[in-house]
């Protein structure tokens, strides 16, 4: 299975999940990529402020209402959720999407300095109806090792002291 598709629902219902770096590039415009090289080669080196946004694309053959969208660990480890994310399209939330459409949800900044993003492995959205669509990508690993928990590397130098 390709990534940004993985999931848990019933067979009419298919979302596409995939995380991409949001990298400003001017006042009002934003360059959305898969890998930080994609950004890099066409903007310069501008992903040290780079955010993080999950362009969801409804891929089955009726309608589905999004309402979560989030990142989760491994196991039982803490995930992060945003209930109102900000949208591409400044549309409504949650989001009904059709066969076919899609909708770009942007984590707000402050997600590079929340403490348990270094043990974030996939991205989420959850629907009305309960299912959990996931899925990754080299934006998502990028962005993780990119703003690591900084709580964790002062208590890592506080114990090798």
């Amino acid at each position: 299975m390709a990534e940004g598709v993985v999931f848990w629902g019933s067979s009419r219902y298919r979302l596409q999940v995939v995380p991409k770096l949001a990298v400003p590039v001017g006042n009002e415009a934003l360059a959305l990529g898969d890998r930080p090289t994609d950004v890099t080669r066409a903007f310069g080196p501008a992903l040290d402020r780079s955010g993080l946004c999950l362009m969801i694309v409804n891929a089955g053959v009726e309608p589905i209402t999004v309402v979560e969208i989030g990142l989760i660990g491994r196991f039982g480890s803490p995930r992060i959720s945003a209930h109102e994310p900000l949208l591409h399209d400044r549309g409504p939330w949650p989001r009904q999407l059709a066969p076919g459409d899609s909708v770009v949800a942007y984590f707000p900044s402050r997600i590079r300095h929340h403490e348990v993003l270094g043990s974030m492995r996939r991205a989420y959205a959850t629907t009305a109806d309960g299912g959990q669509w996931t899925g990754t990508s080299p934006a998502l690993r990028y962005f993780v090792r990119a703003f690591p928990d900084r709580r964790r590397r002062a208590s890592a130098v506080r114990f090798a002291e």
